[in-house]
């Protein structure tokens, strides 16, 4: 085994290795498309190994984005972009796809 006590030759090692590292991870991004906080994601579930830990996070991710959702229209009535009217209005409104049959 090899040991290195110049310090010098040590910290081009790690910057070089911190530089392939980065260089690794943008090409990554590239070649799947995904964005870093994607590729964030995509690591952290490496970690998971049982169902259960998967169904907890997926809680949390839920809960994460009912919170969010909840915060935006809490802010929409503040503001007055949503209103008792405007729930109405979407209550009646047919969102529904319409849908082509063959004949």
């Amino acid at each position: 085994m090899l040991f290195c006590t110049n310090p010098c030759i040590l910290t081009e090692n790690v910057v070089s290795l911190q530089a392939l590292n980065i260089n690794k991870r943008y090409i990554m991004e590239q070649a799947i498309g995904l964005n870093a906080a994607q590729m964030d994601f995509l690591q952290l579930l490496a970690h998971i190994k049982t169902t259960e830990e998967l169904e907890e996070l997926s809680r949390v991710v839920s809960d994460y984005y009912a919170r969010k959702a909840e915060e935006e229209m809490n802010r929409l009535w503040e503001t007055g972009q949503w209103s008792k009217e405007k729930d109405e209005e979407v209550l009646r409104t047919h969102l529904r796809t319409p849908y082509k049959y063959a004949k």
